[in-house]
């Protein structure tokens, strides 16, 4: 959370989760989040996607993990959060957000609000 009267963001603002981890199989990590737009990609094994793979962090599209079909499924990743306070509840952002701003882990308020 920021909070100040007026907010300007000119670069990268990265608050990302974590990758989960794969279900069955060799059981692998996901990845830790990374200070980008980039999603932290879910544990995996292999060169093509598997019923138990984990989930990408939170700047992806889908942070589910993987149903399992006889296997266990994948974890779910990690979602980072952006809170943005400020006096008129707008930031001036003209870099990068992350989770970014049209998804719900990243919000916008007003201070004592």
């Amino acid at each position: 959370m920021l909070e100040a009267t007026e907010i300007a963001i000119a670069g990268t603002l990265a608050a990302n989760g974590g990758g989960g981890g794969e279900g069955t199989g060799s059981g692998d990590e996901g990845y830790r989040a990374s200070p980008d737009a980039i999603p932290a990609p879910g544990g995996h094994t292999g060169t093509v996607a598997t019923v138990d793979d984990g989930g990408s962090g939170s700047a992806a599209t889908a942070v589910d993990g993987a149903n399992g079909s006889t296997t266990a499924g994948g974890g779910g990743g990690g979602a980072g959060r952006i809170r943005l306070n400020s006096s008129s509840g707008r930031a001036d952002v003209t870099g990068v957000l992350s989770p970014a701003a049209a998804t719900t882990c990243a919000t916008e308020g007003k201070l004592g609000g």
